[in-house]
């Protein structure tokens, strides 16, 4: 059986026979209020819960909000999480208190230097042959501030360090706000696609496509409350 890694999202992961392929970069697409940010958290916190390391590359809020909704969200150990903070360079005012586990990139063109971060904090924390997870929220803003084409190189590069390390990454994009032959060319050189979506009170989310891994197609409901994102098994269903 393939190895996965387990989302956090109870429900998801019975979809998934699992969770997230091993050696897998998973791209998250969805519009404002969706609770894109909410996944991405629960994700490391469920990392921190089976005890594996975590990169959280944060560009589209403060290092500091990304933490304090951690703990709200009940995560207090961050011995194994390393965050990049791809924020406070363009509001300094935004940037947290110098830590080990706190590297701050200087612009979001330099993504050559943000893959040589992530391999460095890569080495410093324990990968090792049993891998870890990386968050990129998001790559919409990398998509804002750099060429598109260096976006594609930077996103093929991570895919292949994310394969060769056996770990599992989810990136995020904001939906509407990129022509759809970027989204389609980011689509393509990650290795599965989740879709949400938010119609007036209802979320729902669509698993496009996931590297060796059976899944229903259809869009499927999901709550957003305290625990984040839950999904009721009996929703496959229906």
């Amino acid at each position: 059986m393939d190895a996965k890694t387990a989302t956090g999202v109870p429900g998801l992961d019975s979809m998934l026979g699992g969770g997230f392929p091993r050696n897998s970069t998973i791209l998250l697409e969805a519009p404002p209020g969706t609770g894109k940010s909410t996944f991405c958290k629960q994700f490391v916190r469920e990392a921190v819960k089976v005890g594996e390391p975590c990169i959280y590359v944060a560009t589209s809020e403060p290092v500091g909000q990304v933490v304090t909704r951690l703990k709200g969200m009940g995560v207090a150990n961050f011995s194994q999480v390393s965050f990049i903070d791809g924020y406070s360079w363009r509001i300094p005012e935004a940037a947290a208190e110098p830590a080990e586990n706190i590297k701050a990139l200087k612009s979001l063109t330099e993504l050559n230097e943000l893959t040589r971060m992530i391999k460095k904090e890569m080495k410093r924390l324990p990968f090792g042959k049993a891998g870890g997870r990386i968050i990129i929220d998001s790559l919409s803003d990398m998509l804002l501030y750099a060429d598109p084409a260096s976006v594609f190189r930077f996103l093929q590069l991570f895919v292949g360090i994310v394969k060769s390390s056996h770990s599992t990454a989810m990136v995020v994009l904001e939906q509407g706000l990129h022509e759809p032959r970027h989204v389609a060319t980011i689509s393509y050189i990650c290795d599965g696609t989740i879709h949400l979506k938010l119609d007036g009170d209802k979320r729902s989310i669509y698993v496009e496509r996931m590297f060796n891994t059976v899944h229903p197609l259809k869009w499927i409901p999901f709550t957003l409350g305290e625990h984040g994102v839950e999904i009721k098994v009996e929703d496959f269903f229906k």
